[in-house]
């Protein structure tokens, strides 16, 4: 299973909980990811540019350099939400749809100004370019594993099982070392009461005793973790 990043995980929580079926196009959005910027998609040429937001139809330096900055920005953000649809697509943990007839050519998305001017950047990557044609009509519904992962707190069953059984190795050995204490105790007061009219020993024997007994319950709940579930009659 592969490990989310903090900006994985909020999108995929994003999918989860929301509502409505998400979108690539929606998803960009919601992180406003494009203030100031819209992404044109041509899909029959197969290219894709990104419209920059100018004050003029001739942009100053100021505007340029701008520019030139959110594209450092989101050329690599685009990349990592298409390759994390492409990881939910390819491990069945999303389904992605087209719910309508896709006859949009050009696609156009963001969050400039639709009649200010702008200066156009177009994207070089061809590798993103198919990935966006491929995914930006597409909404997505979460399948059960995707929920219960997040449930899980992005921990897979796997991982579950391993911290219970590390939780319980180290309870256990911790039990151990009480037990060891608790003879030594029981050795060093069967000397003292020698001297002294008080036998401390059941009490230390009875601690000893529990001791076995939660390090017995230990190692019962530890093959009832590794114990696999019953498989199911399959329905005619």
């Amino acid at each position: 299973m592969k490990t989310f990043d903090g900006v994985e995980k909020q999108i995929i929580k994003e999918i989860v909980f929301s509502e409505d079926h998400k979108s690539f196009i929606n998803l960009f959005h919601s992180m406003k990811n494009l203030q100031g910027v819209r992404i044109r998609i041509d899909k029959a040429s197969r290219k894709a540019s990104f419209l920059f937001q100018t004050a003029t139809r001739e942009p100053s330096d100021n505007e340029l350099q701008w520019a030139i900055e959110r594209r450092k920005q989101i050329t690599p953000l685009l990349l990592r939400y298409l390759m994390l649809f492409k990881y939910l697509d390819k491990e069945e943990l999303a389904i992605f749809f087209n719910p309508t007839a896709d006859l949009e050519d050009p696609v156009i998305f963001g969050m400039g100004a639709e009649n200010m001017d702008y200066v156009t950047s177009s994207i070089d990557d061809q590798y993103i370019v198919d990935q966006l044609i491929q995914y930006v009509s597409k909404q997505i519904l979460p399948s059960p594993s995707l929920r219960q992962l997040v449930n899980n707190d992005f921990l897979s069953d796997e991982e579950i099982r391993f911290r219970s059984m590390r939780k319980i190795q180290w309870v256990t050995v911790t039990v151990a070392i009480l037990i060891g204490l608790a003879g030594i105790c029981l050795n060093i007061l069967g000397i003292y009461q020698q001297r002294n009219s008080i036998d401390y020993r059941p009490v230390l024997k009875e601690i000893t005793t529990s001791l076995d007994r939660i390090d017995v319950d230990m190692h019962k709940s530890a093959l009832e973790v590794n114990r696999p579930a019953a498989s199911k009659g399959t329905k005619k």
